[in-house]
């Protein structure tokens, strides 16, 4: 049985890789995703003096030019950029965090599987 897998990765360990999907998606910002096929999905969440706005973009692979050791990551089909604006009282800060996806490019989806692995991860650091 095949399953599927969507994977953080971060500048610190995959620095080329960062660096060449980081670029894409801040000039695909800049010219408003024009001619690229991609999905879109936002979520607003508030509670406890917080709000936090996600925002997840998924593109398919073939949209990027090949990415740095792409061979690696076998059944390879979507990456993906998410980024959170938390507001907490008088603070905002802003993150942005990229995903390699072996799920079809399709926004909602992978929040959601992406939301349910920090559930996960979030009970399990609870109770160690």
């Amino acid at each position: 049985m095949k399953s599927d897998h969507t994977q953080h990765f971060e500048q610190v360990h995959q620095k080329l890789l960062y660096q060449a999907v980081k670029k894409w998606f801040e000039l695909a910002q800049e010219e408003d995703f024009l001619g690229r096929e991609y999905s879109y999905y936002e979520q607003v969440e508030a509670g406890h003096h917080r709000v936090e706005k996600r925002q997840v973009w998924t593109v398919d692979i073939s949209e990027l030019p090949p990415l740095h050791n792409q061979k690696l990551w076998t059944g390879l089909k979507t990456v993906v950029m998410i980024v959170s604006e938390r507001r907490l009282w008088n603070k905002t800060t802003t993150e942005a965090r990229f995903y390699l996806s072996s799920l079809s490019s399709n926004a909602e989806k992978i929040a959601g599987a992406i939301r349910s692995h920090w559930g996960i991860e979030n009970s399990l650091g609870m109770k160690i």
